[in-house]
């Protein structure tokens, strides 16, 4: 009786609620497929059940507002879930570049500490203050925006860390192979840009995982030592912290 008499109406309102929480808690695809179950099943009844053949108008009525005030929730879901992915990704994206910001780049740089062999890369562009002045904002952004492009060429994986400083990572098999990377690297920035009046170089620190440390940590801390020592020197060059302190 309590599946196929009168009462049975409520059961798809009790699991429209159940398909809209599963929209809410795995995505808007389960919660779609939930509420397209949930109305098969509710027709079939319509179509089987004695009570619901005779009382065929009631039936539609509750099918059809079945049918049409969970959308409206799914509507809301929709929404929902744009938000929490626009929300997501500013909080873990540097909005010029759109580059991994700080917070994304230490959960990557975790995954990277399984590998074997890596470089830490700090990049600090110089007179990067002196271009925002000379040239205004508008055009330090498009320097910043051509420095990234230059880098990634050559980085495996690079992220903003604020201002006019990359940290990057590159993985390599030799310490050989890592230098003429390097090498191609300060190189690159070097080329010119499309306002010819403009230069850019960088100051480059290096720590190696796992010949420096194992730890996170002390990676970017030896690899921004080495990038202050590249900028005391000159600027414009690279500095392995292991040949810092050898």
């Amino acid at each position: 009786m309590y599946l196929t008499g009168a009462l049975s109406a409520y059961f798809p309102a009790l699991l429209l609620w159940y398909c809209v929480g599963y929209g809410v808690r795995y995505g808007e695809n389960i919660g779609f497929i939930t509420y397209g179950i949930v109305l098969i099943a509710w027709l079939i009844l319509l179509n089987t059940s004695p009570f619901w053949i005779q009382n065929r108008a009631l039936g539609f009525g509750w099918f059809i507002a079945y049918l049409v005030i969970p959308l409206y929730f799914f509507k809301l879901l929709q929404k929902l879930h744009k938000d929490v992915k626009t929300f997501n990704y500013k909080a873990t994206h540097d909005s010029l570049t759109g580059l991994p910001n700080r917070f994304l780049f230490d959960e990557i740089l975790y995954q990277y500490l399984k590998d074997e062999n890596f470089a830490l890369i700090f990049v600090d562009l110089d007179g990067f203050k002196e271009i925002n002045d000379s040239f205004g904002h508008l055009t330090g952004d498009k320097v910043l925006v051509e420095a990234l492009k230059r880098i990634e060429q050559i980085t495996d994986f690079t992220s903003r860390l604020g201002g006019d400083e990359f940290v990057c990572i590159m993985t390599y098999k030799t310490k050989d192979e890592l230098k003429k990377r390097l090498d191609k690297l300060v190189e690159n920035l070097q080329k010119n840009c499309p306002n010819k009046r403009i230069k850019i170089s960088a100051s480059i620190g290096v720590s190696l995982y796992p010949n420096d440390t194992f730890s996170a940590h002390e990676l970017k801390k030896k690899a921004d030592e080495a990038m202050y020592k590249a900028k005391e020197s000159g600027k414009n060059r690279y500095y392995l912290y292991s040949e810092l302190v050898s």
